[in-house]
């Protein structure tokens, strides 16, 4: 249990835990309580005595038992504040060898329009970003003593709330800019372009990361083509629709059997897929039902990124992928802390469509 509490776990699960080991070891002296020798009280004492000697002898077991099972659950004082005098007489409770974990996520968002390929070819817009950087973790420590200590959010706006996923963490979030931005580690023209794409389709504004096109195949269904540059692995996102089934077309039943064709059970609302292939740059074609469709679809295509620059040392593979702002994040960590990352990917590019 020494991370459950860094993990977002209840903190109550672990006190309740160790005040069970606390109970159980003070229950031996429980059946000793009734036999408690009575020959040192005098002889024309009141018989009422005798019980007050029992109530009283009662009470100082309960006292103990409450005063063992606290200083065992808690060291008293540490359940209160992490600054508490109890919490600073034992120590920090982190170091090198038992580090605070905390969350890492950017999260980039591409504002640019969806067009169809005649406007496309005829006009020239560009995109905007932005981006912005999660750390998730304790909130005494993360709010006061990590957060602060990086140079791109000392001049931004913090935003801090409860995490939803880890409810007894703190989410801290502020818009890293566009020095931050990541590089998948490609140039698009390299990756290279879909011609067979249908002249109706909607297609995203010309970007670093991702390329992605959606079409009507009926009034219930949509046909999206998503491909990453440099990622394995991509998303799907729906606002304000449910779907019924759906599949991957080339996809190969592995782990799980029948990829090719999903449809959801009675009673489920899914709104997100994650598609995800062993090779890279891999083109994603996914037909998508719906339960009602809404006149007009909403959602959010995307892709992740794991590969960061100081990571791929000694690897000569030509490629030169960057995540700015987690390298930020390592160089200005402390040493009692450890970094991970928050979901799938270090970095999800997404760009949100209405067809």
């Amino acid at each position: 249990m020494p991370q459950g509490i860094v993990d977002g776990g209840p903190v109550w699960l672990v006190y309740v835990g160790i005040s069970l080991i606390a109970t159980i070891l003070i229950l031996p002296v429980v059946p000793f309580i009734a036999s408690y020798p009575h020959a040192t009280t005098l002889p024309l004492a009141p018989s009422s005595q005798h019980a007050n000697d029992k109530k009283t002898l009662f009470r100082v077991v309960l006292v103990g038992f409450v005063m063992s099972a606290a200083y065992t659950s808690g060291l008293l004082g540490i359940l209160s504040s992490p600054t508490s005098i109890p919490s600073t007489k034992h120590g920090f409770p982190f170091s090198t060898n038992s580090p605070m974990k905390v969350f890492f996520q950017q999260n980039v968002e591409i504002i640019a329009p969806w067009l169809t390929q005649e406007v496309r070819y005829r006009t020239s817009i560009k995109f905007k970003t932005r981006s912005t950087t999660y750390l998730t973790g304790l909130p005494h420590y993360l709010e006061k003593m990590i957060v602060p200590a990086l140079p791109s959010a000392v001049n931004g706006d913090i935003e801090c709330t409860k995490d939803n996923d880890r409810r007894e963490l703190l989410k801290c979030g502020w818009s890293s800019g566009d020095n931050m931005l990541p590089f998948p580690g490609k140039n698009i023209s390299s990756a290279g372009n879909r011609a067979d794409i249908a002249p109706h389709a909607h297609i995203l504004t010309h970007n670093p990361w991702l390329q992605s096109s959606i079409q009507i195949s009926s009034p219930t269904s949509r046909r999206i083509w998503l491909r990453g540059i440099n990622t394995r692995a991509c998303r799907v996102y729906f606002d304000n629709a449910k779907m019924a089934k759906w599949s991957v077309l080339g996809g190969k039943p592995g782990a799980q059997s029948g990829y090719d064709l999903f449809e959801t059970k009675g009673g489920k609302e899914l709104k997100e897929l994650r598609v995800w292939s062993r090779t890279w740059d891999r083109e994603f074609v996914i037909d998508v039902t719906f339960i009602e469709t809404p006149q007009k679809v909403q959602g959010r295509v995307a892709c992740e990124w794991s590969e960061y620059e100081s990571g791929r040392v000694g690897l000569y593979d030509g490629i030169e992928s960057k995540i700015p702002a987690y390298e930020e994040t390592l160089r200005f960590f402390p040493r009692w802390a450890t970094l991970t990352k928050l979901t799938d990917g270090l970095v999800e590019v997404w760009s949100a469509f209405e067809v």
